[in-house]
């Protein structure tokens, strides 16, 4: 028996490993930002706007207050003051005192929201027309082109103006001109740039 054994020989038994299975990789999904048209921008903040505070500024040289029909005032700001009013309360501004836009009494210097940005904003109350060729809207431009200007530029810069826009920048020097909260001088050869515009004798008595 033994030898029969030998002569067959025993079968060496391996052990067969099966195939591991290759775990599938996740794909990445791609959260592509879906940007909102103006339409979708308007609608949202039409439903918000009771919630989103803005900031406005006075850029004139006098007073500049707005109440509501029921003698609440929503502010009374005095020249270079802030304060900050509901998108809501703006909207009823522009809708019933436009002027205060457009004779650039007052500007918007900040838009207190994560979702929402200034151009939102301006584009949302119509604003963006009234600030044609003006370089950074939402800070005192008016001052700038008073103040920052050689007179050969404010002289440049006066032609490409209208008589009331002439005027609102000849105020607003003369308050500069006069005003203890800085230290601009009117040099006499803007004024008589001024003078020459409004067709006057003299800005500064």
């Amino acid at each position: 028996m033994e030898e029969k054994l030998q002569e067959v020989g025993v079968q060496e038994v391996k052990e067969v490993k099966k195939p591991k299975k290759k775990k599938a990789t996740p794909k990445k999904v791609e959260v592509k930002e879906v940007k909102k048209n103006r339409k979708q921008i308007a609608s949202e903040l039409r439903r918000k706007m009771g919630s989103i505070d803005v900031e406005i500024m006075n850029i004139s040289e006098m007073r500049v207050s707005h109440a509501n029909k029921m003698g609440v005032f929503y502010f009374q700001l005095e020249p270079g003051e802030s304060v900050i009013v509901s998108l809501e309360e703006l909207y009823e501004v522009k809708q019933k005192a436009k002027k205060c836009f457009s004779n650039h009494f007052i500007i918007l210097t900040d838009v207190y929201s994560e979702e929402y940005t200034m151009e939102d904003v301006m584009e949302y109350l119509g604003l963006n027309s009234l600030y044609k060729g003006i370089d950074d809207p939402n800070s005192d431009f008016l001052e700038r082109m008073v103040v920052d200007t050689d007179e050969e530029e404010l002289e440049e810069l006066l032609k490409k103006k209208d008589k009331k826009e002439i005027k609102r920048l000849a105020c607003k020097a003369m308050y500069l001109h006069h005003s203890d909260e800085n230290d601009f001088t009117l040099s006499r050869g803007k004024e008589k740039i001024f003078c020459s515009a409004l067709k006057l004798d003299e800005l500064i008595k």
